[in-house]
């Protein structure tokens, strides 16, 4: 749900829930 948000989210969110960390 988070790969929608940025092209590396996906990435992001295998390590945490939270997009906003690292966008």
């Amino acid at each position: 749900m988070y790969a929608h948000l940025t092209p590396h989210s996906h990435l992001t969110h295998t390590i945490r829930p939270t997009p906003t960390l690292r966008f």
